[in-house]
């Protein structure tokens, strides 16, 4: 048994050995790729934002829920930014004073941020976590659809219910919102810098024969 444990772990081994290099380029590829490693810090970021559901539950105090919320908010994102920034190097090539290539570097690090807020706006619970102004307790309401929602001790419970699936509407419709508003200014902003370019070819090619001749 022991001989059979060792050729196993030797195959294990060769098997690492010979795949380490393809590995490591694979991560290097990732690394030196700014727009790859924004998607990549995406999933990680859907990944704590599921975990965070499970996990974290509003203080239902007024006061508190919306520094709650504010920090889940600002903390994760300004942290993926920073480690964004601290992995691409976006500055350390010399740029000129409102250039264009100083805003095309650092967009990838404002990508997973962005895709942060959206995640939580959409989620709707954070925000209706922030709005509420009573106090209360955070349990799971077997209604259809299931809420958890910050259960009242008073006895308008059910106007305050309705209250909070409101906040969560106006939450999604504000992720909504926001992923519309990037996608056009996204198509605009390529659209427009792909003529300009496309116009500076044409232009320079124009001006190559009367240069030569």
């Amino acid at each position: 048994m022991s001989v059979r444990i060792q050729e196993f772990i030797v195959v294990v081994w060769q098997t690492t050995k010979a795949s380490l290099p393809l590995r490591m380029t694979c991560l290097s590829d990732v690394l030196h790729s700014p727009l790859k490693l924004a998607f990549l810090f995406f999933w990680l970021l859907l990944g704590i934002q599921k975990l965070m559901d499970m996990q974290l539950s509003c203080p239902c105090k007024p006061g508190v829920n919306e520094a709650f919320a504010a920090f889940v908010f600002i903390v994760p994102a300004l942290l993926v930014f920073t480690v964004m920034m601290l992995l691409t190097r976006p500055c350390k090539h010399p740029c000129r004073r409102g250039s264009s290539r100083f805003a095309e570097a650092i967009m990838p690090c404002l990508i997973p941020p962005t895709l942060w807020v959206i995640l939580l706006l959409l989620n709707g619970q954070y925000v209706a976590c922030g709005l509420t102004y009573w106090k209360g307790v955070y349990v799971l309401d077997e209604d259809k659809p299931p809420l958890l929602w910050c259960e009242p001790s008073s006895s308008r419970e059910s106007v305050e219910k309705a209250l909070y699936r409101r906040f969560i509407g106006w939450s999604q419709v504000a992720g909504l919102l926001l992923v519309c508003s990037i996608c056009i200014v996204t198509v605009v902003t390529v659209g427009h810098r792909d003529c300009r370019r496309a116009t500076e070819g044409t232009t320079s090619e124009e001006e190559a024969p009367i240069l030569h001749s």
